[in-house]
């Protein structure tokens, strides 16, 4: 028994622990999941929809009943890229992450559009067997791409491209149609528009060639111009040596000239005495060295041998050697004439002749300077062209090496641009013989297992969703507090079971009046159909033969029962005033407690001078011990509203399974609006065989002492 939220906290009534057959309710909908209890409560409808469910799984499954194709490629991603032709170098991965990013990029890139479509338009009988009814290319393409399976193969460098089919036929055509076309676009993007740095490398050659050969033709014309055969920079200027011999001699030249002009200067006009004897001396030895002069003195030079001799033994006075003297005499001055005629002969010649020597020195001195100053021009355009030359030639030789690159490039794309790179085929697809999955038996018994999986989830649904109340966790849930007890219905619990379960709300209404002085007893239904009127009979019975004194009271003006015995007229003349109370109480025998029916009313359905009623019942109270009041349903009846106002505790009696959730929410609202001392409830003609869960627990102790152990889904180890 519980007190409701907003009640007088004076109140005399308070709760009553329950019993272990009667257990508080549970906070959540997980207490109504009984599947086996919930099955045999809707085992027709189990049935139908498993009947239904596999009836239709049976054409479904001969009809969509296809067996499934199932064929893949393998791809071997290779984690260096090989030796290339430029660096002679192998491109390796730098960590395993960025390996494996590469792979997932792979994989994402594998059932590309443009890719599949190209496959797609090659392999012409799946394509065939693919394409749908009236579907677009487009679509179709789509759709394919999205059935490929690509998956990287975990610890390996592989990829499996792979795709299933209804039809066999040339389905492992288009798997490996697929990775040649992909292979070989992926190579075209590791050498990305090679094609097109190819052409333009190919422009650049032939602007190259076209200049290195209009240098050479350049460069010929130059040597033939100058006259070489090469050009070298440690080739020495041959025009260089020639200029500078022609300096050399312009010099000695100038030399000379200057000396003859010295020689002719020392001759020319010897005035004076010391040129004088320059010239005579010079003559002289000219005059010595001549052959006529030479032949004519050396006469006389044997004569004055002779006359020296005939003289060296003669006196200074023998006529001999005095006639020896003169002749001797003679002699000198013949000698003398002949040398100083000779010798002024030589005079002018040597003056002649240092003349024509000055002459002939400036002569060549003016035209070696000709020559020089004709070298010194030659000299330059040689050089400006020659090292013109020297110039195209390197040009000529940078050209060749960009040409020899350009040529290793092009090279280079030709061979890689067809030998493997990081991926390559390790497995082509091959036809498969045999299908997957998919098979008429297959799908049947998926339909099975479906037709099985709801016939045990829909009861529980059912039961779930069920707005009735069922258990007394029900009532709990949408009360607030746990019912004071429980009845089971007495068809399926068996007379001795249900006087057990009466018996033991009797005792607690018997320990709330000896704990609290709890007397009267106040019963109302949730709704009409509660079982309201019988309850209250049966308790008082209950009561009775407990020993306890109990009074049952009929206040049901709106549908009075007959099953109440009258011998007189009832609670209707007490209230009027007519009769006293002990003179209409119908005492207690053995099939009832003693009891006070409503007696007479009239067609208003309501009891007259209800208002004194509650003086009534506690003059009654004060002769029993308890007494019980039979009200009418609460949402029903005004007077049950107001009698419930003025009792120590109302009992609201909700039958299970006619009372829906809303009803009893709905008497629970009015009861609080009414503010009683005290509310309890009672779940009234609870269903034990196919009922509760807790029910076919009690039943199952009391009449054979066990009870089933709990579900494994509702231990306590795994619902905490």
């Amino acid at each position: 028994m519980t007190m409701t939220p907003g009640l007088d906290p004076n109140s005399s009534a308070s709760a009553t622990p329950p019993s272990s057959d009667a257990p508080k309710p549970a906070g959540s909908i997980l207490e109504r999941i009984d599947p086996l209890g919930s099955f045999w409560r809707h085992k027709f409808i189990a049935l139908f929809l498993m009947a239904v469910i596999a009836a239709a799984g049976l054409p479904f499954a001969w009809i969509k009943g296809k067996p499934l194709y199932y064929t893949e490629a393998v791809i071997f991603i290779s984690p260096r890229f090989l030796k290339n032709l430029q660096d002679d170098k192998e491109l390796e991965m730098q960590s395993n992450s960025q390996y494996r990013e590469y792979v997932q990029q792979h994989v994402r890139t594998i059932n590309r559009y443009d890719i599949v479509e190209e496959a797609f338009n090659a392999s012409t009988s799946f394509a065939k067997t693919w394409l749908l009814p009236g579907e677009p290319p487009r679509r179709s393409i789509e759709r394919l791409m999205g059935a490929l399976a690509i998956r990287p193969v975990p610890d390996t460098y592989q990829i499996t491209v792979g795709v299933a089919h209804d039809f066999q036929a040339g389905l492992a055509e288009f798997i490996n149609k697929m990775v040649e076309v992909y292979l070989r676009k992926a190579k075209s993007e590791e050498f990305y528009a090679s094609d097109v740095r190819v052409a333009s490398l190919r422009r650049e050659a032939a602007e190259l060639s076209s200049g290195v050969a209009a240098n050479q033709a350049k460069r010929t014309a130059l040597a033939q111009d100058l006259g070489v055969t090469t050009f070298s920079d440690s080739f020495v200027n041959p025009y260089d040596r020639l200029l500078i011999a022609a300096k050399e001699a312009v010099a000695d030249a100038r030399r000379k000239r200057i000396e003859a002009a010295a020689a002719l200067q020392m001759l020319d006009g010897a005035a004076s005495g010391q040129k004088r004897k320059v010239v005579d001396a010079l003559a002289a030895e000219l005059a010595g060295k001549d052959t006529a002069v030479t032949s004519a003195l050396g006469s006389i030079n044997t004569r004055r041998a002779d006359l020296a001799a005939k003289i060296s033994g003669l006196g200074d006075k023998h006529p001999g050697r005095i006639a020896a003297m003169q002749e001797l005499a003679e002699l000198d001055a013949e000698r003398q004439r002949t040398l100083d005629r000779h010798a002024a002969v030589f005079a002018n010649m040597l003056t002649d002749q240092r003349k024509g020597e000055l002459r002939r020195a400036e002569q060549i001195e003016r035209e070696l300077a000709a020559e020089a100053e004709r070298q010194q021009s030659q000299a330059s355009y040689f050089t400006e062209n020659y090292q013109a030359g020297i110039g195209m030639g390197l040009e000529i030789a940078q050209s060749r090496k960009r040409l020899d690159s350009i040529d290793d490039r092009i090279r280079y794309f030709a061979q890689e641009g067809s030998a493997p790179g990081f991926a390559r085929v390790f497995s082509p697809a091959r036809p498969p013989d045999l299908p997957i999955k998919g098979g008429r038996t297959k799908i049947f018994a998926m339909f099975c297992a479906v037709a099985l999986l709801l016939g045990l989830i829909v009861p529980i649904a059912l039961d779930v969703l069920d707005p009735r109340v069922f258990s007394i966790g029900d009532a709990g849930r949408v009360l607030g507090f746990p019912p004071l007890g429980w009845m089971p219905d007495q068809v399926s619990g068996g007379a001795p079971f249900y006087r057990e379960q009466l018996l033991r709300i009797a005792h607690r209404m018997d320990q709330e009046r000896t704990s609290h002085g709890t007397r009267i007893w106040c019963f109302t239904g949730a709704k009409s159909g509660a079982g309201t009127t019988t309850l209250v009979a049966a308790i008082g019975k209950a009561l009775h033969d407990l020993g306890i004194s109990a009074l049952t009271v009929e206040a049901n003006a709106w549908r009075s029962d007959p099953s109440y015995r009258s011998h007189g007229r009832g609670l209707s003349v007490v209230l009027r005033g007519n009769s006293e109370l002990a003179a209409n109480i119908e005492p207690a025998c053995d099939d009832a407690a003693a009891h006070l029916p409503v007696g007479d009313i009239d067609d208003t359905g309501h009891l007259p001078d209800v208002h004194r009623l509650i003086d009534v019942l506690q003059g009654a109270a004060s002769a029993y011990d308890i007494v019980l009041v039979d009200l009418p349903p609460i949402i029903a009846s005004v007077d049950a509203e107001y009698i419930a106002r003025r009792a120590d505790i109302v009992v609201l009696v909700a039958g299970a399974i006619t009372t829906q959730s809303g009803d009893l929410r709905a008497a629970s609202k009015v009861l609080e609006k009414n503010q009683p001392r005290a509310v309890a409830s009672i779940l009234n003609r609870v269903r034990v065989k196919g009922g509760p869960a807790f029910a076919q627990a009690a039943f199952d102790e009391f009449t054979k002492g066990n009870t089933a152990p709990a579900p494994g889904w509702r231990s306590p180890w795994l619902w905490k």
